[in-house]
């Protein structure tokens, strides 16, 4: 659990990055203008929400085009080489919504892109309990274990991941005979191939 606490960092320093980002997209501040009109979070009525298992957002009533929003942006800073701040965004999203997988893939890919091996891990695990079928999760799960020479969860995560195999992007899979070897020849104790 730790590993999960670490990648939610401290809530005041989220919504502060979140803030920053917001300053400089000036296109959903009006969203988050009407997010926060609906905001309630002293209220009972939020609480109780969240006692029911609602998730944050809905309690709170913080708009579904919101999240939309900020998970496009999420991307959009992906694909720009930005994964700082992609990784700020996905960190708030998965507090306000931690019941989606694509939230919590999308951390995890900015961790793994960081080194952060552990909380990667953590973040592609929680995406998988919630898709478990979504095949992306598990080669970047085995992506972690690998980084981390856990070698003998790594082989059993390559095991379970053969019935995705099929269905992951070529780049990926192109990619997984690498990791096979290198699980291989670890687990006899040879050096085998280095991790790049």
């Amino acid at each position: 659990m730790t590993a999960m606490n670490d990648i939610l960092q401290d809530q005041d320093q989220v919504f502060f990055d979140l803030q920053a980002t917001l300053e400089e997209e000036p296109e959903i501040v009006d969203l988050v203008d009407l997010a926060a009109q609906s905001l309630e979070f002293s209220g009972e009525n939020v609480l109780a929400k969240l006692a029911a298992g609602e998730t944050l957002g809905h309690a709170a009533g913080m708009p579904e085009k919101l999240l939309e929003l900020l998970y496009g942006r999420a991307l959009v800073w992906i694909e720009a080489g930005r994964l700082d701040r992609a990784e700020q965004i996905f960190q708030m999203l998965c507090m306000v919504n931690p019941k989606m997988a694509d939230y919590w893939g999308g951390l995890g890919l900015c961790l793994l892109q960081r080194s952060a091996w552990g909380e990667a891990l953590a973040a592609f695990d929680r995406a998988i309990d919630l898709s478990p079928a979504w095949g992306a999760m598990h080669f970047y799960r085995l992506e972690a274990l690998v980084h981390m020479a856990n070698w003998d969860e790594a082989a059993r995560q390559d095991r379970l991941l053969e019935q995705f195999e099929t269905e992951l992007p070529d780049a990926l899979r192109k990619r997984i005979p690498k990791y096979r070897r290198l699980i291989e020849s670890r687990r006899d104790g040879a050096n085998g191939e280095q991790i790049t």
